[in-house]
C-alpha cells in the first residue's frame, strides 16, 4: 500500500518579501509618526509665541486632575 507522499517545497523568495514589506511598513509608520510629532511641536510653538498663558476652562482643570490622578501626568512634579 503506496502511502501518499506530498513533497513540500518552501522558496525564500516569498518568505524575504514578506520580511522586507513587513520592515518597510513599520518604519513607514515610524517616519509618518515622527512627522506629526514634529507637526505638533511646530503647533505648540506657535502657540506659545501668540498666547502668553491660555486660559483654562473647568472641563480642562477636571481634565489635567484626572489625568494626574491615573498617572498620566508626565511623572513630573505637581
Amino acid at each position: 500500500m503506496g502511502g501518499l507522499t506530498v513533497k513540500f517545497s518552501l522558496s525564500p523568495i516569498p518568505v524575504l518579501s514578506a520580511l522586507f514589506t513587513f520592515l518597510a511598513d513599520s518604519f513607514r509608520s515610524r517616519t509618518a509618526l515622527q512627522i506629526e510629532i514634529l507637526a505638533l511641536r511646530h503647533q505648540l510653538n506657535v502657540l506659545q509665541r501668540s498666547v502668553k498663558r491660555p486660559k483654562l476652562s473647568a472641563t480642562d482643570r477636571w481634565f489635567g486632575l484626572g489625568c494626574h490622578e491615573v498617572g498620566l501626568d508626565g511623572g513630573g512634579p505637581c
